[in-house]
């Protein structure tokens, strides 16, 4: 009786760490989104077989003062290390970089050709300061650079921690499950 209770234990075990273990396996080609910088869900996570283009997704890891200051303002939770964005800008497309003043908010908007991403603010949403980069520094000066940014006003992205490097592009991002 006790060898039987034993063994379907076992089994019960050892089937909870199959799972477990592809459960691991399908987590690591996915992430979640729970900032308001991309539409908010589950995106599934491809190598980067193909060239990084303008208005992919991708999932980078920023450097550690990035990381760190992310973290310290608590824009994102203490387990992420990694952001999501949208390429915005290349190397090719670094002279359509450009801020336009507006007069009612009083700052100024980035824009890359037509497309607005909004104002480049002085405080956080909690009214705390924020440094942004120049503009002479939000344009790719080589290929293997990108502005990455997102639409949403209170994103942190490229316009305050500068461009990205193509080997800090872990893989691309596709959105799967939107909430």
């Amino acid at each position: 009786m006790k060898i039987r209770l034993k063994s379907k234990a076992l089994k019960i075990y050892l089937i909870f760490f199959i799972f477990m273990i592809i459960l691991k396996i399908i987590a690591m080609n996915y992430t979640i989104v729970i900032t308001e910088s991309l539409p908010l869900g589950i995106y599934k996570l491809h190598s980067l077989k193909d060239t990084i283009k303008i208005g992919d997704i991708v999932q980078f890891k920023p450097d550690e003062d990035t990381v760190k200051f992310i973290k310290n303002r608590g824009y994102l939770p203490e387990i992420a290390d990694t952001l999501v964005k949208e390429v915005a800008a290349d190397y090719n497309n670094k002279d359509e970089i450009k801020l336009v003043y507006d007069t009612n908010l009083k700052l100024n908007l980035l824009y890359v050709g037509e497309k607005n991403y909004g104002p480049i603010y002085f405080k956080d949403s909690r009214g705390r300061d924020i440094q942004s980069v120049s503009l002479k520094d939000l344009k790719p000066k080589n290929s293997d650079e990108f502005l990455l940014l997102s639409s949403h006003y209170k994103s942190y992205d490229s316009r305050y921690f500068g461009l990205i490097s193509k080997k800090q592009i872990l893989k691309k991002a596709e959105i799967k499950i939107k909430f």
